[in-house]
């Protein structure tokens, strides 16, 4: 910011950016322009290596003027030259208005912003320009795009469009390794607009008086006010500084009178209003201990005894086979980078670090990643399998995290870091020095505990954030090609002997590292002094001697079939790793990676036990899979088995159908059968155990985890590798060959049946009529067309199908669930006239179950299968329409007798790796679905888009379908366009459009004090403070929304007018304790859900209630709250009205990359 030589206050881009970061930080610049008197004897923090960026970041800029000059000519690129801005601000406009190709350093102004954009780039399309307009480029030095290049980005747009009169779609980063990443710019627009607009009111109000001055404890980043940030909160004694408080405590304990960390400490009160008491004693006796450490060389702490098993009770005694382990990990790689793996542990004759032995694994590849992984797993397992009473210590569950992704992520080490876990090898010391540990500290950082058993560091990498800063660096300055030409043969060769003086910034994470893991070993000593010191024993049990169970002659073939599945897969990936061709080629790539889908999606499974162990109650509470304190009533003996009945909370979100066998929470102890039981209010349940297993319980209250069900996948897995061994042999289908490569679909007679857009065929019965001889003129090849909410999914896929039979195709319905699958086929029985359907699984073994519902007499050809065998009455190839899974088409029946067409519902949520290896089941394959709402469920980590859905593969990064290569479904029957329309700028590239009759829709409530609005989207602001999933507030306002709603009437597409009644509203919550919470408070019978409920179904109004007071301490964070595909499905079920029940600036709100800013931005669309 600036003021001109009129006396103009100028703002630029980069001042957005800083108030984004920290209203603290953009108050005080501008406080250091009005005031430079007041702010000369602050303290700043200037980063020299900052400015070293900076400068190199020029250098890539001029590189690419001069790239662009070399391919485009010298005179294509206009260079603005001027010297003041307002000059350059012309020159910028007469060369836009002379149409220059390119132009270099443009000025660009409008109302009290100017900024410098790196360059404009000429784009068809008309303007005020003519037929053309522009789109602003800007070079960065980094190799991965950052949210706040898009702020600026954003801010050019907008600029340009006060220039050209409409803003342009897209801009582009030229990163430091000259790649183009192109951004269309309505999905981060809002919250650039947001940010705009709330950094213009604090400038409008702003007031050169420090008295005036932000209050620090309400921001975490400061820019180059740090020091001055912390000095401020030390001052005034800042109850920030208390360890542990959220900011709602602080705004709650203020409203209390209690405005500093010494008012907590001796604050004399039993209850403040919106805190616990647990939590208000905690944060009191925190606040007491931290008070008195003031000015202490070393801080006071005071050991907890509290009879629980989670503090100092929880450390292991000494083996002389310890590991002290700690990981440096760079998350602003796309899925994060680890590496370096080091290690401290005791060995006087080994390579050491500063005070003890050292090893290290480092990685800046994610092949080499690999490497390092397996190397630390393969040392510390092998120390491991040596002594069993050895431990491998860490502080926070950040290595665990990694050790768990790492092994999924590249498909080793499963077994080893398995057998670490159940074996409790993995120590946290985070976790026992939280519950064990009453420390004088503003935080419990291992940087903050060592204040009490060692010295001031002195590395010149001080922080965790300093060395991602640090390492970003190095990496923007070449170092990864550096490393990797020079640095990592000679370091693989001899790792304990490197010179580390050839590479400067890595020794100096390498010493930082080393004194992280060298202070994880003193802080486990000392510790271990502490519990020798209050006698407090060991209290961990390990596994050892859980009794081994022979297996079963069945069980020992499956193991058997299964590792041969294995070794031929891995045949594959040693071919593959061999062939310099293959690892060339994209679609040997994926390939690969899709063959160890099912397998990868098999190992979160086995960590599910180790992070519901880990979990808070609050946390198991909204577990779907966790039966939270069960209160046993009685117990029945069955023989060898024992029935435990029992009571439950029946508010919690249980999934029932998951509940079939499972575990006790802090034992291995089985549960052989689990059943639910009506005992008046709903909440019975019966454990069947052994009765062997049941003699030693004795708690009135258990929790239950639910075993995860077993499906076998090994046909899938084989048909994959049938297929990639034909693709490694150039051999497979024409159909694969598109869905691999992406390629347009083929048609029989060559003619061009695509694009089929509105514009083109306007008449309904003509749009139909051309999708359906589009897909009768396939020749082995896949169409996507893809149908948003209310564009008629079902209804274009029957009148499809139905035509197909009709032509004596056979045709196969595939879907993750048979309620997707049973939904299409219930569509199809009359205009078919009752072709031969059949439906394989579903129902079970349940014949009679199958018929209750579809009556023979109703249903005369209609025949369910349990599984895909059949008779010589009744062959395969004798249905004209196959309703399966994945696993039905996989078998070898649906292979020997292909159908004419696969159509997969809800392509969406199928794995692309289900689809790939059903392919040989059918000689066409249509994707139906949209991968703008809820996606594809995968549990794993999966490499090079290994564990995307059919469609999300199909469709690239476009959010519709290129025209080229399937059909969007654009027209919407269900939304009023003042509902479509945000949904249709942000989520479908403008796109979407409503049915002309959908206008007639509205809500009409007479003086309504809430409901005041009768279509759109309508912000119901109800303040709350402290909610982190569920709102009483937000309950009660929605009951008084449902109240108006019921006085008011609805007026449907036909212009017909009724009284609402409770099934004209859905209520809709991201939480399943608001959704309980709803469900015992709100009066009526309005349906109640998540939107995983609700996908598919609709209303007049829906009544979206937020839950959360605050982003950044909810209990799953922005990516849950504000998940696009989440808000997209329930804004989507409305047809004339949707209400957002939300605390008031929820949107106000940090954001942590890219994704984040676009949900973020898409929110604040809604909302504003």
């Amino acid at each position: 910011m600036h003021y001109t030589s009129t006396g103009q206050l100028v703002f630029s881009p980069s001042d957005l950016n800083q108030s984004m970061r920290s209203s603290f930080g953009s108050w005080l610049d501008r406080l250091a322009l009005e005031q430079p008197e007041l702010t000369a004897a602050m303290p700043k923090d200037n980063d020299p290596m900052m400015a070293l960026l900076a400068s190199k970041g020029n250098t890539h800029e001029t590189s690419f003027l001069l790239r662009l000059q070399e391919l485009h000519g010298k005179d294509s690129v206009a260079v603005v030259h001027s010297d003041t801005p307002g000059f350059r601000a012309k020159e910028t406009h007469a060369y836009m208005s002379a149409g220059a190709p390119f132009i270099y350093q443009a000025q660009l102004q409008r109302e009290q912003f100017s900024g410098n954009a790196d360059f404009l780039v000429r784009k068809p399309g008309p303007s005020n320009l003519g037929d053309y307009h522009y789109e602003a480029w800007d070079t960065k030095l980094s190799l991965t795009a950052k949210h706040f290049f898009l702020v600026q980005l954003c801010c050019y747009s907008w600029m340009l469009e006060g220039i050209q009169g409409n803003r342009p779609d897209e801009a582009v980063i030229v990163l430091g390794d000259m790649a183009e990443d192109r951004f269309q710019i309505a999905k981060y627009y809002d919250y650039f607009l947001r940010v705009k607009r709330e950094f213009l009111a604090a400038q409008a109000d702003f007031k050169a008086d420090l008295g005036f001055m932000p209050d620090p404890a309400f921001d975490n980043d400061y820019g180059r006010w740090a020091s001055y940030a912390k000095q401020v909160l030390e001052t005034t004694d800042s109850l920030a500084l208390v360890a542990g408080i959220r900011k709602s405590h602080i705004r709650k304990l203020r409203k209390a009178g209690i405005v500093t960390m010494a008012g907590l400490a001796s604050w004399q009160g039993t209850d403040i209003k919106g805190i616990p008491q647990t939590t208000l004693a905690k944060l009191q006796a925190q606040a007491d201990i931290q008070h008195r450490s003031k000015g202490l060389d070393k801080p006071l702490f005071k050991v907890i005894q509290d009879g629980s098993d989670k503090g100092l009770c929880a450390l292991p005694p000494a083996s002389a086979l310890d590991v002290y382990f700690d990981i440096e990990g760079h998350p602003l790689l796309d899925g994060g980078l680890e590496y370096l793996w080091g290690a401290s542990y005791r060995c006087p004759d080994a390579a050491q670090g500063t005070l003890y032995a050292y090893k290290d694994w480092w990685a800046h590849t994610p092949e080499q990643e690999k490497l390092a992984f397996e190397g630390f797993i393969d040392w510390a397992y092998g120390r491991w399998q040596v002594d069993r009473s050895m431990h491998i210590y860490h502080y926070a569950n950040y290595e665990v995290a990694a050790m768990r992704k790492l092994s999924i992520r590249h498909d080793t080490r499963l077994k080893e870091v398995a057998e670490l876990l159940a074996n409790n090898v993995m120590v946290d010391l985070y976790r026992i020095v939280l519950n064990g540990i009453l420390l004088g500290e503003a935080r419990y950082s291992i940087k903050n505990v060592e204040h009490v058993y060692r010295g001031k560091r002195s590395t010149d990498v001080a922080s965790g954030g300093d060395s991602v800063i640090h390492y970003e660096a190095w990496r923007e300055q070449g170092g990864v090609k550096q490393w990797c030409d020079h640095g990592y043969p000679l370091w693989t060769a001899k790792p304990d002997s490197f010179d580390w003086g050839t590479f400067p910034a890595l020794n100096d994470l390498r010493l930082y590292n080393i004194d992280d893991t060298e202070s994880t070993l003193e802080c486990t000593e000392w510790l271990r002094g502490q519990q020798q010191l209050h006698g407090i024993a060991y209290a961990i049990k390990t596994e050892d001697d859980k009794p081994v169970q022979e297996k079963t002659g069945r069980q020992l073939q499956n193991a058997e079939k299964k590792q041969e599945l294995q070794g031929r897969i891995q045949r594959l990936i040693d071919r593959y790793e061999s062939d310099g061709a293959l690892k060339d080629d994209p679609k040997a790539q994926l390939m690969v990676a899709l063959l160890g889908f099912h397998n990868r999606e098999r190992k979160p499974k086995i960590w599910a036990h180790f992070e519901r162990l880990n979990k808070t109650d609050e946390l198991l509470y909204d577990d779907d899979t966790a039966l939270h304190k069960v209160t046993l009533v009685r117990r029945e003996v069955l023989g060898d088995d024992t029935k435990l009945i029992g009571h439950y909370d029946p508010k919690q979100p249980i999934r029932k159908d998951k509940f079939v066998t499972g575990t006790l929470k802090g034992s291995e102890l089985k549960i052989k059968a689990i059943a639910f039981v009506d005992e008046g209010q709903g909440r019975g349940v019966e454990l069947t155990m052994a009765s062997g297993d049941c003699e030693g319980l004795n708690d009135d209250e258990l929790t239950v985890f639910a075993d995860e069900l077993y499906i076998n996948t090994d046909k899938l897995e084989t048909r994959l590798c049938e297929v990639c061994e034909a693709l490694f042999a150039g051999g497979h289908p024409a159909t694969v060959e598109t869905l691999l490569g992406r390629l347009n679909p083929a048609f029989i007679d060559g003619q061009g049946y695509l694009p089929i857009t509105r514009e083109r065929y306007p008449d309904n019965k003509d749009y139909l009529n051309a999708i359906i001889q589009t897909v009768k003129a396939m020749a082995n090849t896949c169409l996507a067309i893809q149908g948003p909410p209310g564009a008629g999914k079902t209804f274009t896929a029957k009148h499809i199908i139905t035509e197909l039979v009709q032509d004596g195709n056979r045709v196969g319905i595939l879907s993750n669930s048979h309620a997707a699958i049973l939904n299409l086929l219930d569509a199809l029985h009359e205009p078919t006239g009752h072709a031969p359907i059949t439906k394989v699984g579903g129902y079970g073994n349940n014949q009679d179950a199958f018929r209750e519902k579809y009556h023979e007499e109703d249903y005369p050809n209609y025949v369910y299968r349990t599984s895909m065998v059949f008779t010589k009455k009744q062959p395969y190839e004798s249905f004209a329409v196959v309703g399966a899974t994945a696993n039905g088409f996989s078998a070898d029946i649906a292979f020997e007798h292909p159908l004419d067409y696969l159509f997969v519902d809800e392509a969406s949520q199928v794995p692309l790796a289900n689809l790939v290896a059903v392919m040989g089941s059918a000689r066409n394959i249509v994707l139906m679905g949209d991968q703008m709402q809820l996606p594809n469920p995968t549990q794993g980590s999966h490499p090079n888009n290994g564990g995307v859905s059919a469609l999300e593969w199909l469709l690239g990064n476009h959010s519709v379908i290129p025209q080229s290569q399937g059909i969007f479904l654009e027209k919407t029957y269900r939304m009023h366009w003042d509902v479509c329309h945000p949904l249709s700028d942000v989520v479908y590239e403008g796109k979407l459009v409503a049915d002309g009759d959908n206008q007639h829709q509205s809500v009409k409530v007479t003086d309504g004090r809430l409901v005041t609005q009768a279509t759109g989207i309508l912000v119901v602001p109800v303040e709350h403070d402290g909610n982190r999933q569920s709102s009483e507030e937000e309950a009660s306002a929605i009951n008084d929304i449902i109240d108006e709603l019921k006085t008011g009437t609805y007026t449907d597409k036909n212009g017909e007018t009724r009284m609402m009644t409770d099934d004209d509203i859905l209520v809709v919550a991201p939480h399943n304790m608001q959704v309980n919470l709803l469900k015992e408070r709100l009066k009526g019978n309005c349906a109640i859900g998540t939107v995983d409920k609700f996908q598919g179904k609709e209303a007049q109004v829906v009544i979206i209630s937020m839950s959360v007071s605050d982003i950044e301490e909810s209990s799953r964070g922005l990516d849950f709250v504000f998940d696009i595909n989440r808000l997209n499905v329930a804004v989507s079920r409305a047809k004339a009205l949707a209400i957002i029940v939300a605390n008031p600036g929820l949107e106000r709100c940090k954001v942590n990359g890219i994704p984040q800013m676009e949900k973020a931005s898409f929110f604040s669309r809604l909302v504003n």
